[in-house]
This record gives C-alpha cells, structure tokens and sequence, in this order.
C-alpha cells in the first residue's frame, strides 16, 4: 500500500528532505528518502510499522528555529469502549446481597474489528454482597491500545430484621394495689445483614408499676440498613383482691311489744374499701329490709361488697327478736 506525508508551508523554506526512522532512532544520512519541493510525499509501504521525519530546509542547510514534522504509521488509537448501565437490585431473601447478572461492554476501533474485552472484577451471575460494587472492563486492539470503562452494581438491603417478642404475661394485683411491679424479658431480632439489630422499646420498662387492665409494650427492631419490624408484649394484671367491709351493722336483741308477735328492726348498710374501686357496690343480699318488722326468733341478715373487677365480700349479721 501507499501512504501520502503532508504539512505546512514553512517561511523561507526552499524545499523539505524526507527520512525513513527506524525504531525512533536518531536520523542518519543512511535514513535520507527525498528532498522535495511541494508539500506532500506519496510513499509505498509495506506491513511493518514506519515512521518518517520532514524536515525543512533553506538553500543547503536545515532551516534553524523552523518546524519538523514525525509522521507514525502505526497504530496508536486506543478502542472506544461503553460499559453497561449501572445496576440496581434488591438483596435475595435470607442472603446479605444477590446474584446479579449484566451484560459485557462493547467496543469498536480503527483498525481492529473485534477488540478482545476483559474484565476485572466479579463476573456476571456472581454473588454481590449488599453495597455498591465497581466493575471495570478493558477493550485491547491489535495494536496492543488499551481503553477502560466501569459501571456500578448496588445491592440494596431491603429485608426487615425478625424480631421475637417474649410471650404474654398474665399476674395479679400486688397486695392492697391497683397493679403490680412488672418484670419481662427483652425482646431478641436477627437480620440478614445485621448481626445484632438494634431494639427499641416503646412502653413502660421491666419492673415498672402496672396499673390493672391490659398493657401493650411494643418493641422495634432495626438493621443497619434503616429496615424495620415491630412486635408487641400484652401485660394483662388482673385485680384479685376482694373489697374490704369496713363497717356493718351487729348482732343484736330487741323485745316485741306486749299483745305483738314482731319488731320494727332499722339498721344502716355496711361500708367497704377496696384498693382499685373508690367505692364498692354494697347490696343485701338475704334477710328483711331496715325498717321491717321482724318476727319473733332469729334473723339472719346478709350483705355484699362488689368491686369493679367482680370481687366479692361478704358479711352478716343476726336479728334476734325476743317475746
């Protein structure tokens, strides 16, 4: 084949010698081509690289503090390479990344028709651990001309920690109170990625007082990632403790009137504390009314104190009606 060198006009150059360079070695007379005149050169070449030098000259010597020109006729263009467009996944369930698949860069050049690609770093279908990852390729011609290019693939962490709430709790009232002091244990998470989530409780702590009636503490767990759960704790106190009677009227004797057979009998109704319920629902529950007349013998007179839980106490007393 033929290659065609061209340059500039110089000022005050008369005509321009051409050489043949080997290996960027110096210039030697044994290098000289041609002394030309015009401004370009056709020369025949073969298959191995050359490299040539115009040099300017004026009258019989080189034109001083004037241009040369080195034209190369290998090949010294790297390929152009395009990676892949980045990849986002999701982790797989269970696992602390995914296995991602993509496609290989691509890549054209000057001379070489097919560039051999490579890559450095994981291969496509490996494993890629929940992160951000940098794959990078490497396009090479047959002019040993190398481009590369990188792409990213991120792996998100998208699993919620599991989380295990310790089971429900069931206890009475602590004597003469309305609850109890409380203690539970914690609850315990595990994450895919995160060794130890961390765990949030929301709700009174281990120990606390508990009023009667049913309590939600609710613990949080989550994992570096910012992914979340929740679970919850039922604490149920049940009021055990019966109403106390504080008063209720006594046993007592009373005589008929003469020609009578009874005996209006009044009394006053018992009176009872209780340590949840302000006042405590008193009732009678046998026997006849305050204001009654009571039969000649005895009596028997029966009253209740209920709480708002149902607790239940009782207390009675005797009428003895005497002729």
């Amino acid at each position: 084949g033929s290659v065609t060198l061209s340059w500039p006009a110089v000022n005050g150059a008369t005509s321009y010698d051409i050489f043949l360079r080997h290996d960027l070695l110096a210039i030697t007379p044994a290098n000289f081509i041609a002394n030309i005149t015009g401004l370009n050169y056709t020369i025949t070449v073969g298959s191995s690289p050359h490299t040539w030098v115009v040099i300017p000259r004026r009258g019989a010597s080189i034109a001083t503090g004037c241009s040369s020109w080195v034209f190369d006729s290998r090949d010294l263009v790297k390929p152009t390479i395009t990676c892949p467009a980045p990849v986002t996944v999701a982790n797989e369930p269970g696992l602390c990344g995914a296995y991602v698949t993509f496609g290989n860069a691509t890549a054209t050049d000057n001379c070489t028709t097919s560039p051999t690609i490579t890559n450095f770093g994981p291969v496509s279908g490996s494993f890629f651990n929940v992160g951000s990852t940098i794959v990078t390729f490497r396009a090479t011609d047959a002019s040993s001309n190398a481009a590369s290019c990188s792409f990213t693939v991120t792996v998100n962490d998208t699993q919620a920690p599991s989380i295990s709430c310790p089971a429900p709790l069931t206890i009475f009232n602590a004597a003469g109170q309305c609850g109890a002091n409380v203690t539970y244990s914690n609850a315990t998470a595990s994450d895919n990625c995160t060794a130890s989530p961390t765990i949030t409780k929301f709700g009174p702590a281990s120990g606390s007082f508990f009023n009667i009636g049913t309590s939600l503490v609710v613990f949080g767990a989550t994992d570096a990632a910012n992914n979340g759960v929740s679970c919850s704790l039922t604490i149920v106190v049940i009021d055990a403790e019966r109403p106390v009677i504080t008063s209720f009227p006594p046993s007592g004797t009373q005589t008929v009137d003469p020609g009578e057979c009874s005996s209006v009998v009044t009394f006053g109704n018992p009176t009872a504390t209780d340590n949840c319920t302000a006042s405590p629902a008193v009732s009678q529950l046998s026997g006849l009314p305050s204001g009654s007349a009571f039969p000649v013998g005895e009596s028997l007179v029966r009253f209740q104190a209920q709480d708002a839980a149902g607790n239940i106490k009782t207390c009675y007393f005797y009428v003895d009606i005497l002729e």
